[in-house]
């Protein structure tokens, strides 16, 4: 049986003060199994990714994910989209909670992450040491298409990436 999937994204900064600035992404699933076979299988999806994850109850899990410091570390990387990388690897921490509804299981996803940071903060290191030495026009138009594509890769691995993942697992696993 393939699992329907159903998703409400909404993405935006965090609400909480103590996390100011960090992206928020939540996701709605909707599965075709009970709550604690979406639990579960959701934290073993996560746990296959690298991420230190616990489960304070059957119904919610909680995962930190790995943080890959150097460009070869496995846990970067993965064969499961058309990137190549472990989409787990670019959130800094999950929470799922799921609940039994009619012909099934949702599954409510919260990903907040600061890493998505990173990559912009370097290239504006570089933006403003070309700025410095007089950088030509086609300087900037290059940093300003990696720029634009970082963003689009990262949404994607963020957004896409991991329910698409997760429904495939899922799916393997009914």
């Amino acid at each position: 049986m393939r699992p329907r999937r159903h998703r409400a994204i909404q993405c935006g900064p965090s609400t909480s003060p103590l996390e100011a600035g960090t992206l928020r992404v939540h996701l709605h699933l909707s599965l075709p199994c009970t709550a604690t076979k979406a639990a579960s299988a959701f934290a073993s999806y996560l746990q296959d990714r690298h991420a230190e994850i616990a489960t304070p109850d059957p119904f919610s899990v909680t995962a930190v994910a790995p943080l890959p410091l150097l460009n070869f570390d496995r846990r970067l990387y993965s064969r499961a989209n058309w990137i190549g990388l472990n989409p787990v690897a670019q959130a800094g921490q999950i929470q799922a909670r799921a609940s039994d509804a009619a012909g099934g299981s949702t599954l409510d996803v919260t990903i907040t992450s600061l890493r998505v940071y990173i990559f912009p903060l370097i290239l504006v290191v570089v933006a403003a040491a070309s700025a410095k030495a007089d950088a030509p026009l086609g300087a900037w138009i290059f940093m300003f298409m990696v720029l634009v594509a970082y963003v689009f890769l990262e949404g994607w691995l963020l957004v896409r990436g991991i329910p698409h993942e997760f429904v495939k697992y899922l799916a393997a696993r009914l």
